[in-house]
């Protein structure tokens, strides 16, 4: 109305919690820092770079508001549910719309493409430690999941990236508890920045839910699961578009 008085200035909205926006921050390319919760250098200086690239509002937190509604439209427009893979116990969020099932061989569960997509997932979960963990990544980057990778090791961790023409491939493997778990993403060469968002959110997110089958199956022996020394396909079937 004429005359009204201008309303006051809404207050500043709080800072989302901070796990939540570093691992916003990871899927949206800043950070590569651990998900801790604490308002470290690493997080503060993804921050401010996250702050310019949204060309959004200065002020950090809502900025960070704005980047944690954004990753959640992209979870939806992903299709993006939990997947709990009963023969290696493990969980993850994955893009299911664009996967399915296609086979368990030893310690491993096997997702390929679903309608044509290029997409494949591979889960592993076996005892070990981190020479087993190793050797793991060898056996990946002999079958061609990961083309020529770039290793990254620390005790207890290891990833693995790479590309060709036609797939990009992504590989972690921790050691958990006395066992070596983790996954390989494969997805089309022409999608990469949906590939590098998918590949932080399982990274983020998996976890151990239960025992496995496989490890059910051979009575939890340290000997009981160990992957096999090939496989039939060196990328699962049409995983290339």
């Amino acid at each position: 109305a004429l005359g009204a008085p201008p309303a006051p200035d809404a207050p500043a909205p709080p800072m989302p919690p901070l796990e939540e926006v570093q691992r916003a921050l990871r899927w949206a390319g800043h950070y590569d820092g651990p998900i801790d919760g604490k308002d470290g250098p690493m997080t503060r200086a993804a921050i401010a770079r996250a702050v310019v690239d949204l060309r959004a509002s200065p002020d950090p937190a809502a900025a960070m508001a704005a980047l944690l509604a954004r990753r959640e439209e992209w979870r939806a427009r992903m299709g993006l549910s939990e997947l709990r893979d009963a023969h290696t116990g493990l969980a993850l969020p994955a893009p299911m719309q664009k996967l399915q099932f296609d086979r368990v061989q030893r310690a491993l569960s096997i997702y390929g493409p679903r309608d044509g997509s290029g997409a494949a997932l591979i889960l592993f979960s076996q005892p070990g430690g981190q020479q087993e963990m190793l050797d793991l990544a060898g056996l990946v980057t002999a079958l061609g999941w990961v083309p020529e990778p770039a290793r990254s090791v620390r005790r207890g961790q290891i990833t693995l990236d790479g590309r060709n023409d036609t797939h990009i491939g992504h590989a972690e493997a921790r050691v958990v508890d006395g066992r070596v778990q983790g996954f390989v993403l494969i997805w089309p060469v022409q999608q990469a920045d949906e590939q590098r968002r998918l590949a932080a959110e399982m990274s983020d997110h998996l976890a151990r839910f239960a025992p496995g089958a496989a490890e059910i199956a051979a009575g939890t022996a340290a000997s009981g699961a160990a992957l096999p020394a090939a496989l039939p396909d060196p990328v699962p079937p049409a995983a290339t578009p």
